[in-house]
């Protein structure tokens, strides 16, 4: 019986790579530390030249890596949005059902499993979603925002800078 194991795979990761994360991605996360994500203050991550368009753009311009697909990001957008029209009416306190986190982080698990989102955001994303950091309602309100900063840098750079258009 062949041996299966040793043979090149025809594109993006192969079992047992683990890829080392950007200076990006740890730049994140250092600024985020282990403190709740309600204490990432958008003055950090959402202005010009901030953590969100310094990530999109190192994603953008890696070559190694498979590119962030505008619908691959929409559709986790999508998710958190509904997750947090969800918990609008809960107080800031509310603790949130970690049912709920732990579906998005699967989505995000098989979105990197098929190589339709880079490593690094998946690992920025799931990291944001850990229960030490994203607990509250106030926690995952800024986990939102976080993240429509970095969908609105990817729409910027996709479409102002030759990108994918899609």
């Amino acid at each position: 019986m062949p041996d299966y194991r040793h043979q090149p795979q025809s594109q993006g990761r192969t079992r047992g790579d683990t890829p080392q994360p950007s200076a990006h991605l740890q730049a994140i996360k250092s600024a985020i530390g282990n403190q709740p994500m309600a204490d990432f203050k958008p003055e950090k991550f959402a202005e010009r030249e901030g953590l969100a368009e310094q990530f999109i753009k190192a994603i953008k311009d890696d070559k190694k890596a498979r590119g962030l697909n505008s619908t691959q990001l929409r559709k986790i957008f999508h998710q958190v949005k509904k997750l947090e029209q969800q918990f609008r009416s809960k107080n800031h306190d509310y603790v949130i059902p970690r049912t709920e986190i732990a579906m998005l982080s699967a989505q995000l698990a098989y979105a990197s499993g098929r190589d339709l989102i880079p490593n690094d955001f998946f690992e920025l994303v799931t990291y944001c979603l850990d229960f030490k950091r994203c607990s509250t309602k106030a926690d995952f309100d800024n986990v939102a925002k976080f993240l429509e900063a970095l969908m609105a840098y990817h729409k910027y750079y996709s479409t102002k800078k030759g990108g994918d258009n899609d």
